[in-house]
């Protein structure tokens, strides 16, 4: 029997439809497999270059801040400047300069207005008038606020709270109101917002010891300045400052975690320092 014309065109069409459709999904495949595996690998290649948001606290921690001089004011603090002798030095009560939100920055990275680090930038605001009225033709004495200021050291030896311990001060090279350490070793006395230098003779005969501290001078607890410091005025064997981490340093951080039942690592990681802080006084 014979094909007719019909049929052949219709089976011409059919062959012509599967091959146009084999065609395109042949052009499917080929940009399947050679575009798009390659833009997700690009993506994914650009991910992995990019932080995590987490990272750096994954713990839950801070990182740490890193050292050196803050704030942005116009005053830059010298060796030997805490804020209560730049206070005095400008006329102000010392926390008005604290307490100024120029220096909010200072303020909660250095904790203790009287440890700054030169360098450190502080704003010495405007003064303000203040009027007051008083009675005429009658005497009046005004008293400036931020005299005196105050001086509190804990004091160790070995180790062990210098308790219950009398004490003889001098201010400046001058005598200065003596007393007997508390319960905790602590001392606290007040002292004019300029003072430099505070001597501290502790006990009496073969047992008696000398504290010297130069005001203004000490570091913050940041910097490894600040925590040779500390620790040589708590009674650990640090002979010298060095700046930096030596042997000696390491030696009486140890020492001093093995005291307060830290982690012994020697090295003055974040619960070292606030515990050092914490017993120190500042």
């Amino acid at each position: 029997m014979g094909i007719g014309s019909d049929d052949i065109s219709r089976r011409l069409a059919a062959e012509m439809e599967k091959a146009k459709a084999a065609k395109e999904q042949a052009s499917a495949v080929q940009q399947t497999a050679g575009n798009d595996p390659q833009d997700a690998f690009s993506e994914r290649l650009k991910k992995a270059g990019q932080p995590s948001a987490t990272q750096d606290n994954e713990n839950g921690e801070q990182p740490e801040e890193p050292g050196g001089p803050v704030g942005q004011g116009d005053y830059i603090v010298r060796s030997g400047d805490c804020v209560s002798s730049v206070a005095n030095e400008k006329g102000y009560f010392w926390k008005t300069i604290w307490n100024e939100p120029a220096n909010q920055e200072v303020k909660e990275t250095r904790v203790d207005p009287n440890v700054l680090l030169p360098g450190d930038r502080l704003t010495i605001p405007d003064k303000r008038r203040k009027d007051v009225s008083v009675p005429a033709e009658a005497r009046h004495r005004f008293k400036r606020l931020g005299e005196p200021a105050k001086f509190h050291v804990r004091l160790m030896a070995d180790g062990e709270a210098l308790c219950n311990q009398p004490y003889k001060v001098k201010i400046d090279h001058k005598p200065g109101p003596d007393g007997t350490t508390d319960a905790d070793g602590n001392v606290s006395f007040p002292i004019p917002g300029k003072t430099d230098k505070i001597e501290l003779l502790v006990g009496e005969g073969d047992n008696q010891r000398e504290y010297v501290f130069e005001l203004g001078e000490m570091a913050p607890l940041s910097e490894i300045r600040g925590v040779q410091q500390r620790l040589r005025a708590l009674g650990y064997p640090i002979e010298q400052i060095t700046d930096e981490l030596d042997e000696p340093t390491k030696q009486a951080l140890i020492k001093f975690q093995q005291d307060e039942a830290l982690d012994v690592t020697g090295e003055p990681d974040e619960k070292t320092r606030a515990r050092i802080r914490e017993v120190f006084g500042g």
